[in-house]
């Protein structure tokens, strides 16, 4: 049986995820919340990846460059601070 499921049900379910990770971080961030485990911080970094991936895919979609001037590695320091 091959059961498929619309796209508006794949996106919907997908921001409702997303919104539940976010509240985690921003628990973790903000001090109210726990740290990420391991497994945690490597799929939340996984998230973020795929999150400018999309970004990226939108305004090249419409014509325009996307980049970002941020220094990565005192980003991703941060994070893992965070986690520890």
């Amino acid at each position: 049986m091959n059961i498929q499921l619309p796209h508006t049900h794949l996106f919907r379910t997908t921001q409702q995820l997303q919104e539940a990770c976010l509240e985690k971080i921003g628990a973790m961030v903000f001090g109210t919340g726990p740290s990420l485990d391991e497994d945690e911080l490597t799929a939340a970094k996984a998230f973020a990846n795929t999150t400018l991936k999309v970004l990226a895919m939108i305004f090249e979609g419409q014509g325009m460059h996307f980049g970002l001037r941020a220094n990565l590695e005192e980003m991703i320091q941060s994070i893992n601070d965070c986690a520890d």
